[in-house]
């Protein structure tokens, strides 16, 4: 029963519930398949953010390629030798990046822990033998 505030007065105000969610699942491996599981799968870890780097760094080139004056020819080398040598390791970072970046953009809904442990679960299947009876 309640009152005009909502709040329960009757029997229903001393009940309480408990919830269990004890369901469990065990998985038999070895160490050594453990191991090359992990290893296979490390990747995907680092997926995620190894497009960050080679990004940086093609902003840093075309910070350069829009700042620099290059007049002035340094360790004898010439200045269109620079303009040109920073160019290509602009389109080299760029390149980097939109391969990394794509590749992180196809991982981006695979978490790491359900990708590992479904594959210990697929390498680690034992056939039972049925026993007559």
């Amino acid at each position: 029963m309640g009152d005009e505030e909502g709040i329960f007065t009757g029997p229903e105000a001393s009940q309480s519930f408990i919830y269990e969610a004890l369901e469990s699942h065990q998985i038999h491996t070895t160490e050594d398949k453990l191991r090359n599981c992990l290893r296979e799968n490390e990747a995907l870890v680092t997926s995620n953010k190894d497009w960050l780097t080679p990004a940086s760094m093609c902003i840093g080139m075309v910070v350069t390629l829009c700042s620099a004056d290059f007049n002035i020819a340094f360790l004898e080398i010439a200045p269109d030798s620079w303009r040109a040598f920073v160019f290509i390791i602009f389109i080299g970072t760029l390149v980097v990046a939109v391969k990394k970046g794509a590749n992180a953009f196809k991982n981006r809904n695979q978490v790491f822990s359900e990708v590992v442990i479904s594959k210990i679960k697929e390498q680690s299947k034992v056939k039972r033998k049925e026993h007559g009876g």
